[in-house]
């Protein structure tokens, strides 16, 4: 107890200290404490005195128009574009597109971000393509003609 750093109560468990010392710092701390006690309680009951509103207005916006198809490319990179470029057939099967596109072209064949993806980025028209060969059968996927 004499390591403790709330003054005071060292002070208390001191032996050296007289009684009417430690008799005047155990008074002293437990008026503090009972003081303490007494705000969080005032502030307590007034916290939960006061009722509490909330006035909540939900409002659809009717002029707001979202696309009827939203397109979403699991890859973020052109994955034959970037193959091309670093002139192989296939990514190996031990990690993802985009972690082998980046840590072979970055740095090494493509000097920047900004480059890499200006050269690997999606062509929205092939990517229409190859959603709509997803959907229709074989013989309406002619490439540039859906």
């Amino acid at each position: 107890m004499m390591n403790m750093n709330v003054i005071g109560v060292s002070d208390i468990f001191n032996k050296e200290n007289s009684k009417i010392q430690r008799c005047l710092w155990t008074i002293i701390i437990f008026t503090c404490l009972g003081l303490m006690i007494a705000q969080l309680y005032s502030r307590l009951i007034l916290y939960l005195s006061v009722p509490v509103n909330v006035n909540v207005r939900v409002i659809h916006n009717e002029s707001l128009r979202f696309p009827v198809v939203t397109l979403c490319e699991r890859n973020y990179y052109n994955v034959s574009a970037a193959l091309e470029l670093l002139g192989v057939d296939t990514i190996p099967t031990n990690t993802t597109p985009s972690d082998f596109i980046e840590g072979n072209l970055l740095g090494k064949k493509v000097k920047d971000a900004y480059e890499l993806w200006n050269l690997t980025k999606q062509d929205i028209n092939t990517l229409i393509t190859e959603v709509s060969c997803d959907l229709y059968p074989a013989e309406r996927c002619i490439l540039g003609s859906i």
